[in-house]
């Protein structure tokens, strides 16, 4: 019994530390100017006040989604599957690795967009206004 008390209080502790971690200490593997690029795309992601849809679940907490998105990255990271802003957002932020379905994004009264595309956009429109 106190075994499975103990493995509980850590499974506990560990995703309260979880959620007070900062991932932009992860950046290790990518290049400074990829680590700004996807902390931006991470403030785009929870300042926008749109929708995300995640298995087929709309979210509005914008704060929720970016956890998310954020998890995936410190996961990917560990396996060194990001090196760069596109695999960032290839990995952490286009699809459910479990059920493959795409994220998708719905700002106001449009229609919605894969998540991987918008981010890809604002990827896009983000390095130009830095030129």
């Amino acid at each position: 019994m106190k075994r499975s008390g103990t493995i509980a209080t850590l499974v506990v502790f560990c995703c309260i530390a979880a959620l007070f971690f900062p991932l932009v200490a992860l950046g290790g593997d990518v290049s400074p100017v990829a680590g700004q690029e996807i902390q931006h795309l991470l403030g785009y992601i929870e300042g926008c006040g749109c929708e995300f849809c995640r298995n087929g679940t709309w979210y509005q907490d914008t704060k929720v989604v970016r956890r998310h998105v954020e998890l995936k990255y410190g996961y990917f990271m560990k396996k060194g599957q990001i090196k760069s802003t596109k695999d960032f957002i290839i990995w952490s932020a286009s699809k459910s690795e479990l059920s493959g379905k795409p994220y998708l994004v719905r700002c106001g009264e449009g229609s919605p967009l894969l998540l991987a595309q918008w981010l890809s956009d604002e990827l896009e429109r983000y390095r130009k206004e830095r030129r």
